[in-house]
């Protein structure tokens, strides 16, 4: 009975290699390690694709709205429109000075000339 103690002993204390358990764990940890890293990389390519659409679309607006091309279909263009200018607290009386001016408008930029 000693003799057999002693060798279950020896085999439980025997470090000769891991496991096919801890094995697969490793490759478990290793998998779900890969698959969180995948998830953030497509989430930020799908994060940048939009953002850089948005500014191209931004782009081209405020191309349109500079250029005051009436052919882009989100710029609307209104002339005859007055801007006055007032000069506030002047020791001397100036007068407003009242400008026609064309205005280029979309959603996000508006432009005007001259």
């Amino acid at each position: 009975m000693n003799r057999l103690a002693k060798k279950i002993k020896y085999i439980l204390s025997e470090a000769a290699g891991e496991t096919l358990i801890e094995g697969i764990a490793s490759i478990l940890v290793f998998v779900v390690l890969v698959a969180a890293v995948t998830m953030m990389i497509m989430v930020s390519m799908r994060i940048t694709a939009v953002s850089t659409e948005n500014a191209r679309i931004r782009q081209i607006e405020a191309a349109a709205v500079l250029a005051g091309d009436e052919e882009f279909a989100g710029l609307t263009v209104t002339t005859g429109e007055e801007v006055t200018f007032i000069v506030p607290n002047t020791p001397v009386s100036v007068p407003n000075v009242t400008v026609a001016v064309t205005v280029y408008n979309t959603n996000a930029f508006v432009a005007f000339e001259p």
